[in-house]
């Protein structure tokens, strides 16, 4: 399905079709525990519309054509939403975004004024920010996350990670849900943290605004759609980043009719109560996964090795497609490339403990052997060593060697110098055919200095001569020639 538009459209689009979906399937759309019925119809759009964000992240660009292009070349992604809840019930769906407080008023305040057409994205956000006071708010906010701190991994014998709740007041300018890295170009450094490292589809990243002055947030505004950088978020003092599973919104004291609206993917909705929860449908679909399986970790583990080992499942087959889970073929290919590192490792340590000239030629040559491209390209080469009982400093002096034998000037002529084929054509045919073609009448040189062909005939030897032009057409040179050689 192709639509031509931009986020609000595609918004509109997904919500329709997921709630048809899930009506089909008598799922409730109000349980923020149910696992949603997946869409089944591929959805594909051209960017026509304001903002473009999602065709940002997933063609990199708004240009129409490149995006058409796009479309031809084909490529299907699998993309989580968001849910959003209010009062135990759906308000929307959305894909890219969730913001509550000063993004969402300052969408409102642009589409209040269509009268100005176009203008009003440059109109508009300029009041906003130098003339409309800047609300702050209340709230209480509760983190949903997966996190296990040292002292739990030591005294804890469940490898599981725990799912953690975390609950702050603190007054606030904007809440920005984000369920892509990089939506609004923020990237995946956030953090140095690795449990703060955002895990796409079962978490999403979480920008929380504390109160700022009206220049630092226009600033802000302004380099926030080029790049948010960990370096950009740590000069923003008023700005903080999370990686959270669920989050729950909660305005202890009502507001105006004004404050309770939510932006979703550009699109404003009114909230019927000042509380929403947020949370991603994979975030619920492992949730509900979980509570089916055994409590024990021995059962859970029992349980789903059982279920990949059946051969005939199509979910299995997707799951070693996408190399999560291992075929019999490559459990078969891991034990060969085990128990030949195993002989290679053996060798060596066999050539270790010996000094003469042998031995040290079959060292270089096993080293040189084991230190390809390939081990470059995955940067896999400590490893290696470590496996090997080898240093990687040796391991680079074999990868040097390695590319001085098959990459230097003789070995290059010698690899792609080939044999004479016993029916190849003889010195004195070759010499025929040549003073034939260089007869006059037959040919004749183009006349211009440039028009020069340079051959390479051998290791730093080359062959040129000028380049000719036919005086007659094919077919007449063809007959010319059927009746002068002879062959």
């Amino acid at each position: 399905l192709v639509i031509m538009g931009g986020d609000g459209t595609l918004n509109d689009l997904v919500n329709g079709l997921l709630l048809k979906k899930q009506a089909e399937r008598n799922i409730d759309v109000n349980d923020h525990h149910a696992a949603l019925d997946q869409l089944d119809i591929p959805i594909s759009f051209i960017p026509a519309g304001t903002g473009n964000g999602m065709a940002n992240i997933l063609y990199g660009c708004v240009d129409v054509v490149t995006s058409t292009l796009h479309l031809v070349k084909g490529g299907i992604k699998d993309y989580p939403v968001f849910g959003n809840f209010c009062e135990k019930k759906l308000v929307a769906y959305s894909f890219m975004m969730a913001a509550y407080g000063l993004f969402a008023d300052l969408i409102h305040s642009v589409d209040s004024q269509r009268w100005l057409k176009k203008l009003r994205y440059l109109v508009v956000p300029i009041w906003f920010f130098l003339f409309k006071g800047l609300r702050n708010f209340d709230a209480e906010l509760t983190f949903e996350y997966t996190q296990k701190k040292k002292e739990d991994k030591q005294k804890s014998s469940n490898p599981e990670q725990a799912l953690e709740t975390e609950t702050e007041h603190m007054t606030l300018m904007n809440v920005m849900a984000l369920i892509d890295k990089i939506a609004f170009g923020v990237d995946d450094g956030l953090s140095d943290d690795e449990s703060n490292k955002l895990e796409f589809g079962k978490e999403f990243g979480l920008m929380i605004y504390k109160p700022a002055g009206r220049f630092a947030m226009i600033k802000h505004f302004i380099q926030l759609g080029k790049a948010a950088s960990k370096e950009f978020i740590d000069r923003c003092d008023f700005l903080s980043f999370k990686v959270v599973k669920a989050l729950t919104i909660r305005i202890p004291k009502s507001e105006s009719d004004m404050d309770l609206l939510i932006n979703l993917d550009g699109q404003i909705y009114k909230l019927t109560k000042p509380e929403i929860y947020i949370t991603t449908t994979k975030h619920r679909a492992i949730k509900r996964l979980k509570n089916a399986l055994p409590r024990t970790p021995k059962r859970r583990s029992a349980t789903l090795a059982a279920y990949l080992q059946h051969t005939k499942s199509p979910a299995v087959e997707i799951l070693r497609q996408a190399e999560v889970v291992s075929s019999p073929e490559d459990l078969m290919n891991m034990s060969i490339e085990k128990a030949a590192l195993e002989d290679i490792k053996t060798a060596i340590e066999s050539c270790k403990t010996k000094r003469s000239k042998d031995s040290v030629l079959s060292m270089n040559v096993l080293v040189a052997s084991i230190s390809g491209e390939k081990i470059t390209e995955t940067r896999c080469r400590k490893n290696l060593a470590k496996k090997l009982g080898l240093p990687v400093r040796r391991l680079s002096r074999g990868n040097r060697n390695r590319t001085t034998i098959l990459k230097s000037e003789k070995s290059c002529w010698a690899y792609v110098c080939r044999k004479t084929r016993k029916d190849a054509l003889s010195e004195e045919t070759k010499r025929l055919a040549y003073n034939f073609w260089m007869k006059p009448g037959i040919s004749r040189p183009t006349g211009n200095k440039a028009d020069v062909k340079r051959e390479r005939i051998g290791p730093k030897i080359y062959t040129c001569h000028q380049v000719y032009l036919l005086e007659k057409t094919q077919t007449e040179v063809t007959l010319i020639s059927q009746q002068t050689i002879h062959v």
